[in-house]
């Protein structure tokens, strides 16, 4: 008798440790999964930022490709001798 309820004890424990490490590696794999997933999001934004600023840049160059240049208010030297 009590033999018999020992090792149905015993088979109880195993089967809630085997039932919490079930549950535990169930939100151990959501938990992967999330962080896979947050990842990929923060590459993608920084994919966008770089490619944002990419356009800008682009934007930048022919703007000032359009813009007339202003003369230069420096001084010109040719052979060491400044030209008016």
């Amino acid at each position: 008798m009590i033999r018999d309820a020992q090792c149905s004890e015993k088979s109880s424990i195993r089967k809630e440790v085997g039932a919490e490490e079930k549950r535990l590696d169930d939100e151990m794999e959501v938990d992967r999964v999330n962080a896979i997933r947050i990842e990929e999001e923060i590459a993608r934004k920084r994919k966008n930022e770089r490619m944002i600023g990419a356009m800008m840049i682009m934007d930048q160059i022919k703007h000032n490709e359009q813009v007339p240049r202003l003369p230069s208010t420096r001084p010109r030297f040719v052979s060491g001798r400044r030209v008016t």
